[in-house]
């Protein structure tokens, strides 16, 4: 009994410190690689030497800076929305909190995140994300994991 209790203490200890859960795939950092839509099915790509990048957190919170300095943030949750691609609900982000850090004023691009809105998760692998504003007429933006 002396022998296996230090065992079993052992094993208890091992398996107290796994990780409760998996992180999610969404979390990291993602380069912006383009936009399309709107009603005029608009091409958007980022400028030479532009570098986009979404960085959602563990914590619930995503940032989006243009190189290196932060342009917004805000709060995001994991939910199942109901969307208009599809007749069932399909994976996606919820923003809430959202604040402007910086006035974007030498370039326009679409926001990828806005408060109140949802974002659909149309594809997320561990190179490649693609969210799709849930609304008509709006925007599908694509990202790949560095």
């Amino acid at each position: 009994m002396k022998k296996i209790l230090p065992l079993l203490t052992l094993l208890l200890i091992t398996w107290g410190c796994q990780p409760n859960e998996p992180k999610h795939p969404i979390v990291g950092d993602w380069r912006w690689v383009s936009s399309t839509g709107g009603i005029a099915t608009l091409h958007l790509k980022p400028r030479d030497n532009d570098v986009r990048i979404l960085r959602f957190k563990e914590d619930g919170i995503f940032e989006v800076y243009s190189n290196q300095a932060l342009l917004y943030s805000g709060n995001y949750q994991l939910i199942n929305a109901k969307s208009i691609y599809n007749a069932d609900k399909e994976p996606g982000i919820s923003v809430s909190n959202f604040v402007s850090q910086k006035k974007d004023t030498i370039n326009f691009y679409p926001l990828y995140l806005m408060n109140g809105n949802n974002s659909i998760i149309r594809k997320v692998s561990t190179r490649e994300l693609e969210l799709a504003d849930n609304c008509d007429d709006c925007f599908r933006h694509t990202f790949t994991r560095d």
